[in-house]
């Protein structure tokens, strides 16, 4: 779903990257050392979950297999109605039918609860220990370049602004894979031949 896809990207991904960058200017005017060490940080909590995110990928393929499973069953069933009222096969495809969704809702759910009980559990408290770290860097320099507490304040609010951005990541990249999810579904059926041929 191209127009998903796209609202995605130009809402949540572009509309986060001009204050990203304003923020990051905003705390180099006060210190470089502030942008430099919010730049590493930024890169510590994306080496940190990206093997999560790999093995999250494993999972969410899984989902979509058994997606593809129920779908390609339902349209088998449909096609072969016939066959399967002439063999009163109605009970048969409704326990399979029933089984494909049963194993296709269990790995939702398995792909679901490991952002929630892995990757944010991880980045949460990255956070948190990045606005403390910023604060405290903050205040450090304060102390050793007579900067204004309200200038202090001020470079706090971007820092705290610019690790939000941070944590809006998983539903940013989970809205970009739903749409890239249903749109490669969408090219198999149009563009791939068929594999059956009758």
């Amino acid at each position: 779903n191209f127009e998903n896809f796209a609202v995605s990207v130009i809402h949540n991904v572009i509309t986060k990257i001009l204050p990203f960058i304003f923020g990051l200017g905003v705390l180099y005017t006060f210190s470089p050392y502030l942008s430099i060490a919010f730049i590493i940080f930024v890169l510590f909590i994306y080496f940190s979950i990206y093997p999560l995110i790999k093995r999250r990928k494993k999972l969410v393929l899984s989902r979509e297999e058994a997606n593809n499973e129920i779908a390609g069953h339902i349209a088998d069933v449909f096609t072969n109605v016939d066959y399967v009222k002439a063999v009163s096969g109605e009970k048969f495809e409704t326990e399979q039918y029933a089984n494909k969704v049963n194993a296709a809702m269990n790995k939702t759910i398995k792909s679901w609860d490991y952002i929630e009980t892995r990757i944010d559990m991880l980045v949460a408290p990255l956070l948190v220990l990045m606005n403390v770290i910023g604060i405290s860097f903050a205040l450090f320099i304060g102390n050793r370049s007579n900067i204004s507490p309200a200038a202090i304040f001020v470079t706090f609010s971007y820092f705290t602004i610019i690790s939000k951005i941070i944590w809006d990541y998983n539903m940013i990249f989970r809205n970009i894979e739903n749409s890239v999810s249903e749109a490669s579904q969408l090219t198999e059926l149009i563009v791939e031949e068929p594999k059956i041929i009758d």
